[in-house]
């Protein structure tokens, strides 16, 4: 493989200045119908396509929501608003589009029976502007593309990756040797997907478009394996730079990622469900506060009331906002509009990195909840990203950046609260972070963790999850009873503090 290196420093040489001029078309393709060998490639050169663009170019559909999203894009963005959305039937198409643009230089082959290298496959496709190829051997060179790859036969061959590695581990250490230093931006975001649904194309667009480092360590949390030192590797070489790292994607077996590490400080931005990020990442910036609205008039205290709070929670998962979060919205505002429907203040948790990867998707958001007037947006665990702050070692510099950039989002989403989420049995060391956020933009947190923390601390206003209610699965009746049985006058209060009803989606899949 050494010897296929030298060719692509002389191609980006001469293509690094090609820029794709389509500013009225966007390429639709619908991944999901497509040849499951297919769909890796097609969304990378989806990603490829919006790497160079002036605006972007292409998106590949794979959830269901996203004809919604694109019919949203086309009426409500105005940069788009003159863009014909062109429909793509085939790969090869694709191909053609992308060739002619020069958004892909050369074909990175692959086994597809050989899973453990889906992740170099999708990192090298980036750094090399390449189009993953699967072969339909993996004993030997000559074996032979599968079908619908013959409009990339002419381009020359990076890397030929299939027979290479045994398993993950051997696999990622490989990957962090030879290609973490070519990545771009690993001090503060990698990618930890699944191979089935990188394959499917979830996430691939996005390491292709932005030449990310992507890796797969299924025991990365098992102690004292060669896993969990090659995860130490990839997490210190962020630290060293002063840097949060940010690991796209999810692990199932430990979604808070950061226990998995020496140290800690490591953000899960869960995202594995999320389709064609290079394409969200490119629409208009997010610029300046969000305008969330007015808050409702308090009115006068009533011993006869009981006084509670309602969040969504979840939002913090950005494919959540992509997919069952945009139909809960879509429900609500349907609900809200009957006459003399309740319509019940709500306070919806969302991911402050949407301002990132998918700012139109954030704003819709903000726009469809002034529509009530009575729809507010907080962040979820744990304000800037999901991690447990209080295992942090408290002199660590990486816990302040931490307590920054939740300060800075926050302001950022016009709001001052996030919902806390924690290592349980952890409370001093809780506390004792929480103070910390006193004086900055956070005035109040909501913490389902346990045992609970003091009613204030600091300047910061804190309230108890009181009941956590999964929608249909959890009859409205049995909410109604738990609430009505709270002490009238009361914030809620069972037995001391001030307590919130989190509503919560009971499926993460789709």
């Amino acid at each position: 493989m050494g010897t296929n290196k030298l060719w692509v420093a002389c191609c980006l040489v001469l293509f690094a200045t090609v820029e794709v001029q389509s500013n009225d078309v966007v390429y639709v393709i619908d991944i999901k119908d497509l040849p499951p060998e297919q769909q890796l490639a097609a969304s990378v050169l989806v990603g490829l396509l919006n790497r160079n663009a002036n605006s972007p170019l292409a998106i590949g559909k794979i959830n269901p929501t996203d004809d919604a999203w694109i019919l949203s894009a086309q009426t409500e963005e105005p940069s788009l608003q003159n863009a014909t959305f062109h429909p793509v039937a085939t790969l090869e198409d694709l191909g053609i589009i992308a060739k002619g643009s020069g958004a892909v230089l050369s074909r990175v082959l692959y086994s597809p029976n050989e899973p453990w290298s889906f992740a170099n496959v999708a990192t090298l496709a980036g750094i090399h502007q390449g189009v993953p190829v699967p072969l339909n051997s993996s004993v030997t060179i000559p074996a032979t593309p599968l079908y619908g790859f013959s409009v990339f036969q002419d381009l020359p061959v990076a890397f030929d990756v299939h027979s290479q590695w045994a398993d993950a581990p051997t696999a990622t250490a490989w990957g962090i040797s030879n290609l973490h230093l070519l990545c771009n931006e690993t001090a503060s975001l990698v990618v930890l997907q699944d191979p089935g649904l990188l394959h499917a194309g979830f996430l691939a667009d996005l390491v292709a478009s932005r030449q990310l480092f992507a890796f797969h360590l299924p025991e990365m949390c098992d102690a004292n394996t060669t896993s969990a030192a090659l995860f130490d590797t990839i997490a210190e070489a962020a630290r060293s730079q002063g840097s949060l790292l940010s690991v796209m994607g999810y692990f199932w077996k430990q979604e808070v990622v950061a226990v998995c590490s020496k140290h800690h400080t490591e953000i899960s931005l869960v995202s594995d469900y999320c389709s064609s990020l290079s394409f969200w990442s490119r629409m208009p910036a997010v610029t300046g506060p969000r305008a969330q609205a007015a808050p409702l008039p308090a009115g006068p205290y009533s011993r006869l009331h009981t006084y509670i709070a309602i969040i969504a929670s979840d939002g913090d998962n950005m494919q959540m906002a992509f997919n069952v979060k945009r139909q809960r919205m879509e429900q609500r505002l349907s609900e809200c509009q009957v006459i003399g429907a309740a319509c019940p203040p709500l306070t919806w948790t969302i991911s402050n990195r949407l301002a990132e990867f998918a700012p139109f998707v954030l704003q819709w958001y903000f726009r469809k909840g002034a529509v009530t007037g009575k729809d507010s947006f907080l962040m979820g665990p744990s304000g800037y990203g999901f991690m447990h702050p209080s295992i942090i070692a408290p002199d660590d510099p990486l816990l302040q950046e931490m307590i920054d950039r939740t300060s800075a989002a926050a302001a950022l989403l016009s709001s001052s609260a996030y919902v806390h989420w924690d290592k349980y049995d952890n409370e001093p060391a809780m506390q004792a972070y929480l103070n910390r956020l006193s004086n900055t933009s956070i005035q109040s947190v909501y913490s389902p963790i346990t045992p609970y923390v003091p009613a204030q601390i600091g300047t910061l206003e804190t309230f108890r999850e009181l009941y956590r209610w999964f929608g249909p699965s959890d009859p409205g009746a049995a909410v109604a009873q738990k609430l009505g049985e709270l002490p009238r006058g009361s914030l809620g209060v069972r037995p001391a503090g001030r307590h919130y009803l989190a509503c919560r989606e009971k499926v993460y899949g789709l």
